[in-house]
């Protein structure tokens, strides 16, 4: 079994979209390869969002490759999102 941990800080202390605020609007997902959501996130967490999670069996090497490729898309969204 795998073990992953997303970590996301916000120095501004209103996460992702903050009623109070226009600093802008985002989201954080997890979704498999074909597109389909497995995991929707709140956007309104504040300064600091952790979410632990595993996986039951061991990813390939493409496998592997693919969720570097999804959590650096997620980053430059959010970033994109943010400026």
């Amino acid at each position: 079994m795998l073990s992953y941990q997303l970590e996301f800080f916000d120095t501004d202390g209103d996460g992702l979209k903050f009623f109070a605020n226009n600093d802008g609007t985002g989201y954080i997902r997890f979704r498999k390869l074909n597109n389909q959501y497995l995991k929707n996130f709140q956007a309104d967490f504040g300064r600091k969002f952790v979410y632990n999670f595993t996986v039951n069996y061991p990813l390939s090497y493409e496998q592997t490759h693919a969720m570097e490729k999804l959590l650096w898309f997620i980053l430059i969204l959010i970033m994109v999102v943010l400026i």
